[in-house]
């Protein structure tokens, strides 16, 4: 079964400019579309993009500093920028996407760069190490796939490491949408335990996902785990 890949698209919908929205495969691409950075970063936590595109043509000088943003707050996340026929870009950018825009264009170019640039799909914290691509996370013990929720909720915790997430916090973001909330607490606790069994040495004594308690949860990094990071 063929991946989606979950877009944040940074674009203004302005008059003479082209609207590429729908060109955007949607057997390959799931897309989250923001007209600026604030909003962007609303979208962040249920996105949880793989890829990002700034459009250059339609954000103007504001693009660059759009491009920069998002690479200082995500340092995993690819940027394509989508340009006109003389672009002018920041150097934050992976890519540039150039006219004609076209679905297979637009489809070639982010396959490639998700295929040349597999760092952006790996994070490491300590002795663990986890594939956004493939879901697959490799612990102090074994290996294993994870299932949707599960990459999703270490995801969350690695991207973040020190972190307190507070229960709902969590919630919101993995659980979408909220049909039973008053069970997500105990649902949640059930993935934490699960999440366990495959990071922790001692899933019993976890020393990488920790209870704050009253709180939430927190993903750190033991000092004597650091050189592995």
């Amino acid at each position: 079964m063929k991946k989606i890949v979950s877009v944040l698209f940074l674009r203004q919908l302005k008059k003479g400019y082209i609207n590429i929205d729908g060109r955007f495969d949607p057997t390959f691409f799931k897309l989250h579309t923001a007209a600026s950075f604030a909003e962007a970063m609303q979208l962040y936590p249920n996105a949880r993009p793989m890829l990002a595109f700034v459009d250059f043509r339609s954000l103007a000088t504001e693009a660059g500093y759009l491009c920069d943003l998002l690479q200082d707050r995500y340092p995993l996340l690819p940027v394509i920028a989508v340009v006109g026929r003389k672009p002018g870009v920041g150097k934050s950018c992976s890519a540039l996407l150039k006219p004609p825009f076209t679905p297979q264009r637009i489809l070639l170019l982010s396959q490639r760069v998700l295929t040349t640039q597999p760092s952006h799909h790996i994070l490491r914290a300590g002795p663990i190490e986890f594939n956004r691509s493939t879901s697959m996370v490799t612990g102090p013990r074994h290996s294993q796939r994870l299932s949707p929720k599960l990459s999703k909720l270490l995801e969350l915790f690695m991207e973040s490491p020190g972190k307190v997430f507070p229960r709902s916090e969590l919630i919101r973001a993995v659980w979408q949408p909220l049909n039973c909330p008053e069970t997500l607490s105990r649902t949640l606790e059930v993935h934490i335990y699960w999440l366990r069994q495959v990071i922790e040495r001692e899933p019993r004594r976890p020393q990488f996902l920790r209870t704050v308690r009253s709180v939430g949860y927190q993903f750190v990094i033991p000092s004597g785990d650091q050189s592995g990071a």
